[in-house]
């Protein structure tokens, strides 16, 4: 039996984000583990050239 995931991979999170009408200011990626959070940061700049950060523990951000 294959396994089940309600979670989208980074081809799919690409085409979502894609999907957007106008980039955003930041991008916070705030889940996963820390190597596939950095491989979707690059293929987000590399794709979108937006600013996108992974977040760290206990970070905080003022949304304004």
């Amino acid at each position: 039996m294959g396994q089940f995931s309600a979670h989208a991979g980074k081809s799919e999170l690409l085409r979502w984000l894609g999907g957007l009408q106008a980039p955003p200011k930041k991008t916070w990626l705030t889940h996963g583990e820390p190597a596939a959070a950095q491989a979707l940061q690059a293929a987000i700049k590399e794709k979108f050239q937006w600013d996108v950060a992974v977040a760290r523990y206990l970070d905080t951000v003022e949304l304004a």
